[in-house]
């Protein structure tokens, strides 16, 4: 089978597994295709059921000992596809996790398994039982974080993974003081797999650059950080970039190793272990039980095993794939006016390159595919943006507004008597502005030096 959805994620501590179990059944009972009412499920809260109805069948295992208690869930339905979704939770007396996964197989050789598909019961479970707290800071919810600007230092040290969270961070900075891309929507399409945070405004992204050496996400641009230290990936705006974030968010989560305390075959390995020490205890176990629970045990582990085989594999084919060899840069250590703007100068060099070489040759074609697969970034044409709309309201004199705006793209600048200073931080290199222009095309002619030489 193939999986096309897996999550795991905490729950508020303080609710009983009887809510989870409660909603899981609505869950099933809810749907007009599945025929099923929450009544057809004895024993759903208390024991094991394995329950058939035309194609649907469901199978529970709760196991419970020393104050902690498990529960399992396995939904199949047939319905041109088979398609699978284990729910199981695990509830302690300091924690309460669950985890979810959706397989697919087909039934005819050559279907499609169609998209990855993000089961409801995610969502039902986060917002009516509640979804816990992600490490010391972070709740999980399918509603994004609006930020306040009081909250500089703690979002940089999400982002620089100097937190305890488990679960990936989205984070949406602001282009004109507003997110580009619909965060609610994003949100809400990964609870329970990620945090989406929005920063409040452009003078964030600013204060926020500076303890985070400008490394953060800016002008519209989103960036996801993982927590175990992988370097961000950053979207700029504009075209796919929901659907891009979504993909990769999904994809990474397929190779998750779920503990075995939030899996089916989890469960059924420590009913199994009980079972075995009661009879002996009690001997009364004969060599055809042991044997039999022997075989069953031994089943569940073969599977656990041919899943972590598949996902070696999958990290395998990465790992090549982000090999060294297949590497075109080396990191340089010059500081950026915004996230990976060396990035974005290389592949603008690799274009220039383009529109000179021999065309329908070897090195056009190479070209082409370096330039589809590394795309830019934007960055570039958000900040010539504004530099434009910034020097075009300028009138006949630099403003303490005008400063504002420039040191909210990133720049320094520094007065010098009867003219400004314009740096990048960390760099030598400068442009001069003078405080009162000698005529209109003064600033025109700043502007443009200032897009030949710090940009």
């Amino acid at each position: 089978m193939a999986l096309i959805y897996a999550t795991s994620f905490p729950l508020l501590r303080d609710c009983e597994m009887e809510q989870v179990i409660g909603e899981l059944g609505t869950w099933i009972a809810s749907s007009p295709h599945r025929g099923i009412t929450f009544a057809e499920l004895p024993g759903m809260l208390n024991g094991d059921i394995n329950y058939a109805k035309g194609k649907i069948s469901i199978e529970t295992a709760n196991f419970q000992k020393e104050g902690c208690r498990h529960f399992g869930l396995n939904l199949t339905e047939v319905n041109g596809a088979l398609r699978r979704t284990h729910v199981v939770a695990h509830k302690t007396p300091t924690s309460f996790n669950i985890a979810i996964t959706h397989d697919v197989a087909t039934t005819n050789i050559g279907d499609g398994i169609g998209q990855m598909s993000k089961p409801r019961i995610v969502n039902d479970l986060i917002d009516k039982v509640g979804g816990g707290y992600d490490g010391m800071a972070l709740k999980v919810s399918t509603r994004p974080e609006y930020l306040t600007k009081d909250d500089v230092q703690f979002v940089s040290e999400i982002l620089q993974n100097k937190t305890d969270n488990k679960l990936p961070v989205v984070y949406v900075s602001c282009a004109r003081d507003k997110p580009q891309i619909n965060a609610d929507e994003l949100a809400k399409k990964l609870g329970g797999m990620a945090h989406v945070l929005v920063e409040p405004s452009v003078s964030f992204s600013y204060d926020l650059s500076r303890l985070m050496e400008r490394r953060n996400a800016y002008n519209g641009a989103v960036s996801v950080c993982w927590p175990n230290g992988d370097r961000p990936k950053f979207y700029s705006v504009g075209g796919m970039l929901e659907e891009l974030i979504l993909k990769h968010i999904h994809e990474r989560s397929f190779y998750q190793v779920l503990p075995a305390d939030v899996t089916f075959d989890g469960i059924k390995n420590l009913q199994t272990r009980e079972t075995i020490e009661r009879l002996r205890a009690e001997k009364a176990m004969s060599v055809d039980e042991a044997l039999d629970f022997a075989a069953q045990e031994g089943e569940r582990y073969e599977r656990q095993v041919k899943d972590l085989l598949g996902k070696i594999a999958f990290l395998e084919t990465r790992l090549r794939q982000q090999s060294p060899q297949g590497n075109l840069l080396v990191s340089v250590s010059n500081p950026e006016l915004y996230a990976r703007e060396i990035y974005d100068i290389a592949v603008a060099a690799l274009d220039h390159y383009l529109r000179n070489v021999h065309a329908d040759s070897r090195k056009e074609d190479i070209l082409k595919a370096l330039l589809n697969a590394n795309p830019s970034t934007g960055g570039r044409e958000i900040i010539v943006e504004e530099l434009n709309r910034i020097f075009k309201s300028a009138g006949d004199k630099f403003t303490s507004e005008m400063q504002r705006d420039l040191e909210r793209l990133g720049f320094e600048v520094t007065h010098g008597g009867k003219h400004y200073l314009l740096t990048i931080p960390g760099q030598g290199r400068k442009n001069t502005i003078p405080a009162t222009p000698g005529d209109f095309r003064s600033f025109k002619n700043n502007l443009s030096e200032i897009k030949n030489n710090l940009l």
